[in-house]
């Protein structure tokens, strides 16, 4: 599994194994047996500028609004 989602929060789900039923053993074992990475999350005025841009685009494009939602790599 690759957890590599550009922009986290609520709107893209939960992506834990844990559920609080009586099928957490079974996918905790099955989580074990995939990949998971994270990548690095970038900073500073450009990462800044982008994120703001993506925003942008993202709302005058398509009339999609992140809302409190982060822009990120992780």
């Amino acid at each position: 599994m690759s957890n590599a989602f550009i922009i986290q929060g609520d709107y893209w789900g939960d992506h834990s194994w844990y559920r609080g039923d009586s099928e957490d053993a079974i996918a905790k074992e099955a989580y074990q047996a995939l990949l998971r990475i994270a990548l690095y999350l970038p900073s500073g005025s450009h990462w800044d500028a982008f994120t703001t841009e993506v925003r942008r685009r993202s709302l005058d494009k398509y009339g999609f609004d992140f809302k409190q939602e982060k822009v990120q790599l992780t």
